[in-house]
This record gives structure tokens, sequence and C-alpha cells, in this order.
């Protein structure tokens, strides 16, 4: 065991946290010409793939190729539950709340059917 208290710690870790967070703001000044050029080269050369009609180019210094991504939220609750009740079920992933999980443990004391929950304990350090 160490001869720092626990307040020590607490102390030492913000003062690390602070000398990181000066060089991290440092670091990101110093590099954001270069991220800026990086990403105006990405753009370019998206926009030429796009211009040509290529899906992606392959040279000696390596290949850029567009990656089309989706992203999709529910907008309305209500008419989405009802859709998904009406027979499409293939629209939900199975996930689960926590909060509703700890509150069914609570009422019940075990877990809901289906449902495994994990614990863990974690220190977190704030000012």
């Amino acid at each position: 065991m160490s001869d720092f208290t626990i307040g020590d710690m607490i102390a030492k870790y913000h003062e690390i946290k602070a000398e990181l967070e000066m060089a991290q703001e440092r670091f990101d000044a110093e590099w954001k010409p270069y991220k800026e050029a990086m990403a105006a080269l990405q753009n370019a050369c998206g926009a030429g793939l796009v211009e040509q009609g290529l899906q992606n180019f392959k040279s000696e210094a390596g290949t850029a190729y567009l990656r089309k991504s989706d992203s999709a939220t529910v907008d309305d609750r209500d008419t989405f539950v009802k859709f998904v009740l009406d027979g499409h079920l293939d629209f939900l992933d199975a996930r689960v709340l926590v909060d509703p999980v700890r509150a069914w443990i609570e009422q019940h004391s075990a877990e809901p059917p289906g449902v495994k929950i994990k614990s863990s304990v974690t220190c977190v350090i704030r000012k």
C-alpha cells in the first residue's frame, strides 16, 4: 500500500488530467491545418469519383472509394409501434433499456424474462 491518501490520488489525477487536456489542446491546434487539408483532399477525391461516375479508384498510392451509409431513427414512436405490432417484427432490434430493467428487478427481485443484467462498479473522479 502506498503512503498516498485517496485525497492525494484525486488531486494527482486532476493535475495529470489538466496537463493532458492542455497538451491535447496544443496538439489539436497544431495539427488542425493538416486535418483540414486531409478532409479537403478526401472531399475532393469523393467529388472526383462522383463526377467521373466511379465507385472507386486505385492507384499506386492507394485507393479512394465511396461508401454509402444510412441512419434510421424513430420519428413517431406510436406510429412505429403500431406498424411493428401489425406484423413487421423484423424492424426491431432486441435491446433492452437499463432503467426499466432496474425498476423490474427492484419490484420483482428477479431479472425480467429473457434478460440478463451485468453490474459493474467504476471509480469516477471529478471536481
